[in-house]
């Protein structure tokens, strides 16, 4: 990713309602994870870009998480919000095997050429029975210039990213979609905008009136599961390593 890039990202962490409504998925997830085990183990955030998923799993579980990045610039920013911080990247990750109670990777593995040695690294260093999170976009279909500025190698459907993590040797606990309410603006926009890769303009902020709204709809689709059935922008999937 380029640095303008990196930045504009870095800046819409904490502001952008997309980012922000994120981090709840982060705590339905935590709410089905035994408390008591969790906190004696050391998670790893991998491409963990300003640290903001790490540091929301750490406040909802109390867990050690290490946040990974190639970037020093994400890692100063991880730093930041109080986590410890390794150079990395999710083909070479600074750990031992069977090391980790667990790794998230929030959009994370389309910018890793070869997925399939990312996962498998992933389950080199978790602990038998550990626990992995990931958060992909979806569909191919919806490639545009932001996957190009964002330096991505593809987009996922539900079943070529179960296919993905299962064969690393994970069992793939739940696959969900995620941003299904606003799947039809999003379709306009990726179809409409062309593959002009000149702006960051995907992380421009809406007007705070339409941001909150935008907030709460992605936030009441990460609390009710049964609306990752309807087709959304985005991927969420749960497993456990066998």
């Amino acid at each position: 990713m380029n640095p303008e890039t990196l930045r504009a990202m870095l800046e819409a962490e904490d502001l952008h309602p997309w980012y922000r409504a994120r981090l709840s998925l982060i705590s339905k997830w935590t709410s089905a994870l035994p408390s008591d085990e969790v906190t004696l183990c050391t998670f790893a955030d991998v491409g963990c870009g300003s640290g903001a998923v790490g540091a929301a799993f750490k406040a909802h579980t109390g867990a050690n998480v290490i946040a990974v990045d190639v970037s020093a610039d994400a890692r100063e920013a991880a730093r930041f919000r109080g986590l410890q911080t390794l150079p990395g990247s999710a083909t070479t990750l600074p750990f031992k095997n069977e090391e980790l109670g667990g790794v998230l990777a929030f959009e994370v593995i389309e910018h890793v050429e070869n997925d399939q040695e990312a996962l498998r690294e992933f389950h080199r260093v978790i602990k038998k029975n550990g626990d992995l999170f990931i958060t992909v976009p979806a569909h191919q279909f919806l490639w545009s210039n932001h996957d190009i500025l964002n330096h991505h190698f593809r987009r996922y459907s539900k079943g070529s990213l179960i296919e993905l993590v299962s064969s690393a040797g994970f069992e793939v606990l739940s696959c969900r979609y995620w941003n299904s309410l606003l799947f039809p603006i999003f379709l306009c926009i990726r179809k409409f905008r062309g593959r002009s890769i000149s702006t960051n303009s995907e992380f421009a902020l809406p007007p705070k009136f339409l941001a909150n709204f935008l907030e709460r709809l992605l936030i009441l689709e990460s609390k009710y599961p049964i609306l990752g059935n309807l087709i959304g922008v985005s991927l969420v999937l749960n497993a456990k390593k066998l």
